[in-house]
């Protein structure tokens, strides 16, 4: 029984350290990202373009990426035409966070809603627009491994 009881505490106090340790984690992002928005026109726009359909804008402090930013208007259903913005955040020219959000223009109702934290090297917590928390999955790290991936293809683009 003490056995049981042991094992079951140290399981326990392993889950709750993984807990607290992602919610550090998730803290710490959110300060850099207030610091990014708050930044945000301190920082320099290397690249600016817009058009009819939205915008694409890529911010930098020195040499180092901060914050690539678009927004685009998608007017394939006519009756319903959707924004859709995605915001991707650097710290040290590497992925931090990632949010997209698509908009009825029309009603202005939040359609869908996705924030990806992300941390040294994998996701750490998928959150969706319904305040489902998404975690610890294949799929999902899969999901963590593809943003990074494509984050690495943002920054060769905007170079």
């Amino acid at each position: 029984m003490k056995k049981a009881l042991l094992l079951f505490l140290t399981c326990l106090t392993a889950i709750c350290a993984y807990a607290q340790s992602e919610e550090m984690t998730i803290t710490e992002i959110e300060k850099q990202k207030s610091d990014i928005f708050n930044n945000l026109n301190n920082y320099r726009k290397t690249e600016d373009e817009t058009d009819s359909l939205g915008y694409w804008r890529v911010y930098r402090q020195g040499n180092d990426l901060r914050a690539i930013m678009m927004e685009v208007r998608d007017n394939y259903d006519s009756a319903a035409p959707i924004d859709k913005k995605v915001e991707w955040l650097f710290s040290n020219n590497h992925l931090l966070y990632a949010e997209q959000t698509w908009t009825n223009v029309k009603t202005g109702e939040v359609i869908d809603n996705q924030k990806f934290y992300i941390g040294k090297d994998d996701l750490v917590t998928w959150l969706k627009f319904d305040s489902k928390l998404i975690r610890s999955t294949l799929g999902d790290q899969e999901v963590g491994k593809e943003l990074i991936a494509y984050s690495e293809l943002l920054k060769n683009k905007v170079k």
